[in-house]
């Protein structure tokens, strides 16, 4: 399993030329052992100890394969994570998993794997690829030379005398020092990277043993360790697959297995291990979804979220954002072009869609009502806005400001500010709602919450020619009352000033069919979006047939909410790409609101949103 050491476009270490260069200097020298080796060999006992291999053997085999690269796939999760890509957790994964499974095969890491991520991740530039790529081939690199020790340390074949023990200590020491001075998300990173690099090379080893001949009895461990160390030996060959330093380090190291049995395995486990990857890769290659980066000139302002889950693509002979829960293509509101197409499962849609989709017999729910604003109509005057305006008294008599952010933003605050609101309310949830990031604050309009001068919350909005749409509001603790209602009326202000004609302060579950169980816990959040007296316009769920409505439906729900559990997303990964999904943290609704006064007198009125924990709801 040969991993990437550099990314595509970065000059540091051997470089291209220097790693094609030694690929063909230790084919070289290992070629004449090589011939030596397979010279000697009983071709007839090796074909007879392939064909030994039961069924079983195989199936177990591909099953630690496919642990194996759900391990892997961490990798370049993390690594986005870290250096804020802006790509999903899941589609990071889904591309280092395609990365490797290719590259490996082909050969020259280097070049292919960079490549390939590159190809997957077209709204990316060519040097933050190459960083990603660079440091998913250096962490594992680390975290192969700790396994290498510890595999050499248990084959004897690196005594340690106590006075190399004392330094060894000392260097684990230093390593740590050095861990301590780095960021929290560096040293967190740093553990939880080690632990899938040893998970990854335990299954990557363990898929090997098992395809051992039945009449082969190796313990596990000395196998594994034993593959570990033949692993490095085809990283630094570079060569495709590692052909050649893997297959003679691995004998040299086995020597008690008769050759025969070991290349039988070891053809098997190119099978495996690598013939399959590979195939699976380059399709997923083929068929990687293009995300999208900015929302398409005719296109509504939600379609930023492409960015985050999803991707605009082509349907019938117009465009949507469409989302894939566990694989399946859904549409996120209506499709644009000369005429809506019903090709797909719709979720949000409007009535219009909603309406043909009936006409031709198919399942059609009323799941939420969006809250719409016509900025040819708004203001503050009239009897329907005397409760806002009383909020906003309130909150100018608190110290509250509200400021629109030009240039940098500040956002290791804002960062800081939704992770606590993230802790607060349960995290974020995801798929078709906005998810705090980085790239994505950088094409939105940000209004910043101050409280006596400091910044405690901040709206965002989603912007296209036509419209608006709220996307995230983040505060850490309580708010003044009013705070937020500040925010939002500075926006509609300048959402005004720009030419646009509506905007949308997000959907609430509908009080009309089979939602409307849940309209009573959101009783609040839509008490929050009157007050600005919207136009409430019903949303559809539709699908072409009961079983995908049933289905489709399902699978949004899970993926909206992300729960706990993710035996089902796991199992999806596996049969698709490899990959794992991000464990999510169990959603609790607050109900009751938080206690804000102080030593039991002076209670403070807080903003609603405290008690909301979601202000556009999925």
């Amino acid at each position: 399993m040969m991993r990437s050491v550099t990314g595509v476009g970065q000059g540091k270490g051997l470089g291209t030329k220097g790693s094609a260069l030694l690929s063909v200097l230790v084919i070289l020298v290992c070629l004449p052992f090589a011939w030596r080796t397979l010279a000697a060999l009983d071709m007839t006992r090796l074909t007879e100890s392939f064909a030994t291999l039961h069924p079983w053997q195989w199936a177990a085999a591909l099953a630690a394969t496919a642990c194996s690269f759900m391990a892997l796939g961490r990798y370049d999760a993390i690594w986005h994570r870290i250096l804020q890509s802006g790509v999903a957790a899941r589609r990071a994964s889904h591309v280092g998993t395609a990365a490797i499974a290719v590259s490996q095969s082909l050969g020259l890491t280097a070049v292919t794997a960079g490549l390939v991520r590159w190809r997957c991740l077209p709204e990316l530039p060519v040097a933050r690829v190459a960083a990603i790529s660079g440091a998913v081939g250096l962490s594992f690199l680390l975290g192969w030379g700790i396994c290498a020790i510890a595999a050499a340390l248990l084959l004897g074949l690196l005594p340690v005398p106590p006075i190399l023990g004392l330094w060894i200590c000392a260097a684990a020491l230093v390593l740590l020092w050095a861990l301590g001075r780095m960021p929290l998300a560096v040293r967190a990173a740093a553990g939880v990277l080690l632990g899938w690099v040893v998970l990854d090379l335990a299954f990557a080893g363990t898929a090997l043993w098992l395809l051992l001949p039945p009449d082969v009895a190796l313990p596990w461990l000395p196998l594994v360790a034993a593959y570990v160390l033949a692993l490095g030996a085809g990283l630094i060959g570079n060569s495709p697959g590692g052909v050649g330093p893997f297959e003679l380090t691995l004998l040299a190291l086995l020597p008690m297995l008769p050759a025969e049995e070991v290349l039988a395995s070891l053809l098997a486990f190119r099978i495996v291990y690598y013939l399959i990857p590979f195939v699976l890769g380059a399709i997923y290659l083929i068929h990687a979804p293009r995300q999208a980066t900015l929302p398409r000139p005719d296109g509504p302002a939600d379609w930023a979220l492409a960015t985050q889950s999803g991707a605009i693509e082509r349907v019938g002979q117009g465009w949507a954002h469409v989302v894939r829960p566990f694989g399946l293509r859904v549409t996120l509101g209506d499709t644009t072009g000369p005429a809506p197409t019903l090709h797909l499962p719709g979720y949000k849609v409007g009535p219009r869609t909603a309406s043909r989709s009936r006409r031709i017999g198919w399942q059609t729910a009323r799941i939420a009502d969006e809250a719409i604003i016509c900025l040819r109509d708004w203001s503050l005057d009239g009897p329907e806005k005397k409760r806002l305006r009383q909020a906003l008294r309130r909150a100018e008599k608190r110290g509250v400001t509200v400021d629109r952010a030009t240039g940098d933003l500040p956002t290791s605050t804002l960062r800081q500010i939704a992770d606590v609101w993230s802790t607060d309310h349960g995290g974020e949830l995801g798929l078709t709602v906005g998810r705090f990031c980085t790239r994505t604050l950088a094409q939105q309009r940000v209004y910043l919450i101050r409280v006596d001068g400091i910044l405690r919350g901040f709206v965002t909005f989603n912007r296209s020619r036509e419209d608006w749409s709220l996307d995230l509001i983040r505060y850490a603790g309580a708010l003044p009352d009013g705070a937020v209602h500040c925010a939002l009326t500075r926006a509609l202000d300048d959402a005004g000033n720009t030419g646009a004609r509506h905007v949308s302060l997000g959907a609430v579950p509908s009080m009309n069919g089979p939602m409307s169980r849940f309209a009573g816990q959101k009783a609040g959040l839509r008490h929050f979006k009157s007050i600005y007296a919207p136009s409430w316009q019903p949303r559809y769920y539709i699908a072409p047939d009961p079983a995908r409505f049933a289905i489709a439906g399902l699978a949004l729900v899970w993926c909206i909410q992300r729960p706990g559990m993710r035996l089902l997303s796991r199992v999806h990964h596996l049969l698709a790409s490899f990959g794992v999904a991000p464990r999510a943290r169990t959603r609790h609704i607050r109900t009751t609101p938080k206690d804000t006064s102080s030593h039991g007198t002076d209670r403070q009125r807080v903003d609603a949103p405290s008690q909301i924990p979601r202000l556009a709801a999925g």
